[in-house]
């Protein structure tokens, strides 16, 4: 993602850390251990308005297997603008998409192990309360295909990659259909200067889809 500035904000799976991209193409290392210890395998991250930054580290894809995980949790964890680390949750199984509603009240993380979408509410711009489940995703789980990715829209909408494609969750937490994917989506994003084309990626396949309600 893009933090305020127009920095591309990378979780770097192979090298157990966060880090950013400078505006000149160079890389700046953020965060790589919680108290002494290497994070598991940073996957997803969401920037909020106040600078800060929200990432998940669950533990699959560790570089050299189990064997070399450090921490015996999965968190959630904010980077205040400042650069101080904090772990806000440590109760999900491979917590993974991560996203703000409209309005940076509450945090939306899903949890790949189960197919499930919590949300909390944000305290004081910096810590999580209210944890509760939001939405469960149906279908078939091969192993290749679990929640991923997930991105909110103009409406407060919950695109979540999972099971044979986006599923679309309304705030009020109902269904509100489905964007079928030749191939298991990882992740998506908005784009274009009016930001309602989707963007899919799944496999080695990239995607694109017009949402006029976006």
């Amino acid at each position: 993602t893009l933090d305020r500035q127009g920095r591309l904000i990378l979780t770097q799976m192979l090298t157990r850390r966060v880090a950013r991209q400078e505006l000149n193409g160079t890389i700046t290392p953020l965060v790589s251990t919680f108290n002494g210890k290497k994070f598991n395998s940073p996957n997803d991250v969401v920037v909020k308005s106040d600078g800060s930054i929200f990432f998940t580290d669950p533990d699959f894809n560790i570089p050299g297997g189990a064997k070399n995980k450090e921490l015996t949790f999965q968190g959630i964890y904010r980077i205040s603008p400042s650069g101080t680390l904090s772990l806000l949750d440590s109760s999900l199984n491979k917590p993974n998409g991560i996203c703000f509603s409209l309005d940076e009240k509450m945090l939306f993380v899903n949890e790949s192990a189960l197919d499930k979408i919590y949300v909390w509410d944000v305290v004081n711009d910096s810590t999580l309360t209210n944890k509760r489940l939001f939405y469960t995703i149906p279908g078939s789980r091969p192993n290749t295909d679990y929640v991923d990715g997930m991105k909110i829209d103009t409406a407060g909408n919950i695109y979540c990659t999972g099971p044979t494609g986006i599923w679309i969750v309304s705030p009020t937490e109902v269904l509100l259909g489905k964007i079928a994917v030749p191939v298991a989506p990882s992740n998506c994003n908005w784009g274009d200067a009016d930001r309602k084309t989707l963007y899919i990626i799944g496999g080695n396949s990239l995607y694109r889809i017009r949402i006029d309600a976006a």
